[in-house]
């Protein structure tokens, strides 16, 4: 497969956790990611190691027009998007049915 037949995933929330597992096996896997985080520099190894397969951009999920701006961005690098995978989110430490309900719907908006 040629690097430009390679998927393009867009990996939300990729400096720890899930999206970090995810965006890690995709490089693995020779393929090609947009891997994004609050704080790019969090994201910005990946850029270095893989400068041909990887692109680190800032990207705050709960900002609309941000987001827009990161698909553009991830477009205009690589030419299309064919995978996201929104691993965006932080830990909320109490019970659903406990927390309030600003602080839980703010996790889902997440």
């Amino acid at each position: 497969m040629q690097m430009s037949d390679a998927p393009v995933w867009l990996v939300t929330g990729s400096a720890t956790g899930f999206g970090r597992a995810i965006l890690e096996r995709v490089l693995a896997e020779a393929g090609r990611v947009v891997t994004s985080a609050l704080k790019r520099a969090d994201v910005t190894r990946m850029q270095a190691e893989y400068p041909e397969r990887a692109l680190a951009l800032e990207l705050n999920v709960s900002d609309p027009a941000r987001c827009v701006e990161a698909v553009r961005e991830a477009t205009e690098h690589f030419g299309r998007i064919d995978v996201l995978v929104n691993a965006a989110g932080y830990p909320y430490f109490t019970a659903l049915e406990e927390g309030v309900d600003e602080g839980a719907r703010a996790l889902f908006e997440a």
